[in-house]
């Protein structure tokens, strides 16, 4: 996320998780995600990173986060920002 916010300020991403915790009853060429989030990188005034995740409509934070989907892979998808967004 740091490289992304400092090579394309202005960019939010959508991200689609796909967990590693399949059953075994699950067809292994069958691949589904499971979770999304919002992800807004950013530097602050101060240009300290910061990044604003949301999942399920609710901030969650970077080292949670990284936490709950240790094992998991992540597709990110990036949109613009609108210039209405002033993290706080």
């Amino acid at each position: 996320m740091y490289v992304l916010a400092a090579t394309e300020p202005g960019k939010m991403y959508l991200g689609a998780i796909r967990q590693n915790n399949r059953s075994t009853t699950e067809s292994p060429e069958v691949h589904f995600f499971t979770e999304s989030v919002a992800i807004f990188p950013y530097f602050d005034a101060y240009n300290r990173f910061e990044v604003v995740i949301f999942e399920k409509g609710k901030e969650i934070s970077l080292e949670t986060f990284m936490e709950k989907y240790k094992d998991s892979y992540l597709h990110l998808v990036r949109i613009n920002a609108s210039e209405r967004f002033f993290p706080q």
